[in-house]
Order: C-alpha cells, then structure tokens, then sequence
C-alpha cells in the first residue's frame, strides 16, 4: 500500500474497542466504529491528552507487529478526541472534544512509546546452551563409525562389519 501522503497511526490490539456507535458502509453494512484509547502519558502540546479517544471507521492489522492495529488519515483530515474532563476526585464529568492534526497526534503517540520503552526494556533472551556430553557422544559414534570402517572392532574378532549383529554389543 503506498503512502500516498497519509498518516498512519499505530496502537496496540489492547487499545482499541469496538463502539456502540455504528456507521454504514458502501455496501450498506452496517458495522461499529472502533474506539481508539491513548496511552497515558502521552503529550500533545504541552497537555496529557492520556486517557483520550478517538472514533474510526476501518482499522488495518499492522504488517510489522500482529498485535498492532492501524489507522490511517488522510493530510487534510483532523482526528476528533474526547479528552475527558476530571472533578478532584477523579471522577468524569464530561468530555472536551479537541480537533488535532493526524502528524501532531502521531508524533505524540510515538514520543510516548519510546519513552515508555525506554522505562520497561525487554528482557534479553537467553541463548541454547549445547551441552558436551551430547558433543563427545556424537564424537564417539563417529569413532567407532571409523574403526568399523577400517576393520578394527569386526577385524579383530574375524568377522566383517556387516557380518555383525547391529544389535548385539
């Protein structure tokens, strides 16, 4: 798909919902829009805008991480979030609606991942460790492969390596 000048914006499966607010498409579907939830933390002019949403009609299953959910916005298109309004306890008591810039929105929302990469690193993977027994076991069939071959073990008690019993010790 070529970019062709859009915005793309990126979120985890975990923030997105689908609404109860539902939208018609071309071919007369009717199918919920998706809610779009905005980490907090994140920094939008100066303001947290964390805790956020946004409204959209179709989402895209990111081709770099199958856990991420993609949006894509065109350059004149603004995005709508309802930032909700808090009293001192923490309680809603209504939304803000605040139109923003797909580019401004996406440079915040990427500012706030890396930061919080930056404070939760992923742990390092350990490597296999290949244990030496299995090394010298295979190191002595080899051995013994090459002493069959030249007539050693079999030549010694008069019998040829395929005269033997594979089986027998």
């Amino acid at each position: 798909m070529a970019n062709e000048g859009k915005t793309y914006l990126t979120f985890h499966r975990a923030f997105t919902a689908a609404s109860t607010a539902t939208f018609t498409d071309k071919e007369g579907v009717v199918r919920p829009l998706i809610r779009v939830s905005i980490p907090s933390g994140t920094v939008l002019g100066g303001r947290d805008i964390g805790g956020a949403s946004f409204l959209a009609r179709y989402a895209y299953q990111s081709r770099y991480n199958e856990n991420d959910v993609a949006f894509s916005f065109l350059p004149e298109q603004a995005v709508a979030l309802s930032i909700p309004e808090r009293d001192e306890e923490g309680n809603v008591t209504g939304y803000e609606s605040l139109k923003v810039a797909a580019e401004a929105l996406k440079v915040a929302v990427d500012a706030e991942r890396r930061a919080w990469r930056e404070a939760h690193p992923a742990p390092a993977k350990e490597k296999p460790t290949i244990e030496q027994e299995s090394v010298d076991m295979l190191d002595e069939l080899d051995a013994m492969e090459r002493m069959d071959a030249d007539g050693g073990i079999g030549g010694a008690f008069g019998e040829g390596a395929s005269e033997r019993d594979p089986l027998e010790v």
